[in-house]
């Protein structure tokens, strides 16, 4: 036996003035056209029990159906049955499609079957007419379906409220998800261009102050040199000069070389893009090599071998002072490789400065590896390994 709580919407209303009004319309009609047989305050009790007891279970904010059901056929058939006595009447309809409308699996078992047969066969019973019974039974069914589909309407628009609500739901959930990740996306961004701006900030601190460093420490020594020993002075500050354009080549290599259009060409036209830019600043040969099928790679993994490609030949140029160099960009089905070898002077004893080190920590981010090889006049080669679909921040 459920009770539902629940406040009357707009079609309980509505149900409820239908009901009111057919019961008023009923006992006017007895009140004016009533048998003579028939006393009138016996009627109006009856009505006014038949209408006021089911309604004790059916209130805004209380509906219990069993009771509701049971009130009716008692209250309802009695005064149908009594009525029944002196003229054929069919004031069962009203409880019929009350049934119909406020029906549910539990008591529609058992109601329907009371008020659609029951009752009206024993009306033709008691009358000594089937006719009257089959006419009851008709009229009964017409009422109950009328009911029924009002509930079923009802029902319907309901759950298609409901549907609509939980749509409008997750797709609020959906969008708010979506901007978390346009928002966690544009953070990582950020975060990944900033760390890049402190890197090449460094990178160009380092550089340029040892520069500056040493160029002022040898122009000072130079000075002092001019009056004793012009020439050797002069030497001195044609070395200084070559080594200052020589840094200042490799510092205009790496403002040249920022991330412009990454998003619009392919991976292997920005590697080229750079290594002919190197070429034409460094004056170094560089041969570039792509093996296998280009895939095309999310902006994080195309940023981190851009990255590892720039830091490399910089290396290479700065510390190993290779003028040859050999780039292979390798694609299969599993990872993406990067390998820059050169015939620089190498080195015994691997040391991981700033550049290296931020280049094995993307790779890391990336579950990427970097491996270097070198030996001491036979050059270096890195190795930088990333797996498909490896990126933490994508």
């Amino acid at each position: 036996m459920s009770v539902d709580l629940q406040q009357w919407r707009y079609i309980d209303w509505l149900v409820f003035s239908v009901r009111l009004l057919l019961y008023t319309s009923s006992l006017a009609y007895y009140w004016i056209e009533r048998p003579s047989e028939i006393t009138f305050f016996y009627v109006f009790l009856l009505f006014v029990l038949s209408y006021i007891i089911p309604h004790i279970f059916w209130r805004p904010g209380y509906k219990n159906i069993t009771f509701y059901s049971v009130s009716e056929i008692i209250f309802s058939g009695t005064a149908t049955i009594y009525l029944n006595q002196f003229e054929p009447i069919t004031f069962l309809m009203i409880s019929s499609f009350m049934i119909g409308y406020l029906q549910n699996k539990q008591t529609l078992r058992w109601s329907a079957p009371v008020i659609l047969l029951f009752i009206p066969f024993l009306e033709g019973f008691l009358r000594g007419s089937i006719l009257h019974s089959l006419i009851h039974v008709l009229t009964y069914i017409a009422a109950f379906g009328i009911g029924f589909c009002i509930y079923y309407v009802d029902t319907s628009n309901l759950r298609v409220k409901k549907l609509l609500s939980e749509i409008r739901k997750r797709n609020t959930i959906i969008e708010e998800q979506n901007n978390a990740l346009i928002q966690y996306s544009d953070q990582i961004e950020q975060i990944t261009l900033v760390e890049e701006r402190i890197r090449l900030s460094r990178d160009l601190h380092d550089t340029i102050g040892h520069t500056f460093t040493s160029s002022i420490v040898g122009i000072e020594a130079s000075i002092y040199l001019i009056d004793k020993n012009p020439q050797k002075a002069k030497d001195k500050l044609l070395k200084i000069q070559s080594i200052m354009s020589k840094d200042l080549e490799v510092v205009r290599y790496t403002i040249h070389s920022m991330f412009d259009n990454i998003d619009v060409i392919s991976l292997s036209d920005y590697l080229n893009k750079i290594i002919t830019k190197f070429e034409e600043v460094t004056s170094s040969e560089v041969y570039f090599l792509i093996k296998g099928k280009e895939l095309d790679v999310s902006k994080t993994i195309k940023f981190t071998i851009i990255r590892c490609l720039q830091e490399a030949l910089t290396n290479a140029k700065r510390h190993g002072k290779a003028s040859k160099l050999v780039v292979q960009l390798i694609f299969d089905m599993n990872q993406i490789t990067l390998t820059i070898s050169d015939n620089g002077i190498g080195f015994e004893n691997m040391n991981y400065g700033f550049g290296l080190q931020s280049m094995k920590d993307r790779l890391t981010t990336l579950h990427g590896t970097l491996e270097i090889q070198s030996k001491r006049k036979e050059g270096s080669i890195i190795t930088c390994n990333i797996p498909i679909g490896g990126e933490k921040n994508e």
